[in-house]
C-alpha cells in the first residue's frame, strides 16, 4: 500500500430504486424482519419479503445474511441473553430462593412478551446446525442450568419440596414461553381471533399469576408465598417492569 493511501471501508450492495433507510442495512433488515414475523409469522415470511421490506434488492440481503435461519439468530440472540442476564441481576441481589424465582418468572414473561415473535415457533425452526442455531441452544441450556440451580438451592435448604430441579426448570420455562404463545398483541401472528380475555391481562399481571402458581406447588409451607411475593416486589429489579412494557411496542417495531 502507497504512502498516504487509505483503507475503504465495506460498502454494502445497492439499495431498491428510491427506497430509504437507516443507513445501516443490517439495521434496516433485521427491523423489516422482526415486523414481517410479528405480523406474518417465522415460517409464512420469504426473503424476499424481507428484502423488499427493508428496501433491498433481494440479492443485496445475501451480502448481509445469507439465510433466514441467519437473521433469526440475530433476533433471537436476545431471546435468552436478556434472561440470562435477569437470573444473574436477581442472584446478585440475593435472598431466599423463593424470592428468587418467583422474581425471574415475572421477570422472563414481561421479557418475552417484548419479542416481535412467537419464541415456540423460533424453536421449532432453529435447528439446522448453524452456527446461529448452536449459539442459540448453548445459550438456552445455560438459561435451564441457572433456573434448576435455583430450584435444586430451594430443594436442599427445605424451602421447596423434594421436586426433580431440571424437570421443574423445564416446566417453570416451558409455563413462561406458553403465555407468549397466546398472549400476542393484536396484529401479531398467532393471535387468536376474538380472544378478548388474553388481551385484557398485561404481562406484569401474567408473570405474577404464573409465579404465584408455580411458588403456591414448589414451597414447603404455601402459606409462606405471600411474605415472598411482597419481599420480590419491593426489589429493584421488579420496579423496573413497568417501564420495560412501555417500551415492548417500541421493540416490536424496531429490532435495535
Amino acid at each position: 500500500m502507497s504512502k498516504g493511501s487509505t483503507v475503504k471501508s465495506k460498502v454494502g450492495r445497492p439499495r431498491s430504486a428510491g427506497a430509504t433507510g437507516s443507513g445501516d442495512p443490517r439495521h434496516d433488515v433485521l427491523a423489516a424482519a422482526g415486523k414481517l414475523f410479528f405480523t406474518k409469522g417465522v415460517a409464512a415470511t420469504s426473503m424476499a419479503e424481507i428484502a423488499a421490506a427493508a428496501g433491498l434488492q433481494p440479492p443485496s440481503l445475501y451480502y448481509w445474511f445469507r439465510n433466514k435461519t441467519a437473521i433469526l439468530g440475530a433476533l433471537v440472540a436476545e431471546a435468552n441473553r436478556v434472561p440470562l442476564g435477569m437470573v444473574a441481576d436477581v442472584n446478585q441481589a440475593g435472598g431466599p430462593a423463593g424470592a428468587r424465582l418467583w422474581t425471574i418468572i415475572c421477570l422472563d414473561v414481561v421479557a418475552l412478551s417484548a419479542l416481535p415473535f412467537d419464541i415456540n415457533e423460533v424453536h421449532r425452526m432453529v435447528d439446522d446446525g448453524s452456527p446461529e442455531a448452536a449459539t442459540y441452544w448453548a445459550e438456552r441450556q445455560q438459561l435451564i442450568r441457572e433456573v434448576e440451580a435455583i430450584v435444586a438451592e430451594g430443594v436442599t435448604s427445605g424451602e421447596f419440596r423434594p421436586v426433580d430441579p431440571r424437570l421443574t426448570a423445564l416446566s417453570v420455562l416451558a409455563s413462561d414461553e406458553g403465555s407468549q404463545n397466546w398472549h400476542r398483541p393484536a396484529g401479531g401472528a398467532g393471535a387468536a381471533p376474538g380472544d378478548d380475555g388474553a388481551a385484557a391481562y398485561t404481562p406484569h399481571q401474567i408473570g405474577e399469576h404464573l409465579a404465584d402458581l408455580t411458588l403456591r406447588g414448589l414451597l414447603t409451607r404455601p402459606s409462606g408465598l405471600d411474605s415472598i411475593r411482597a419481599r420480590a416486589q419491593r426489589s429493584d429489579l421488579l420496579q423496573q417492569i413497568a417501564v420495560t412494557e412501555t417500551q415492548s411496542a417500541v421493540v416490536s417495531t424496531d429490532i435495535r
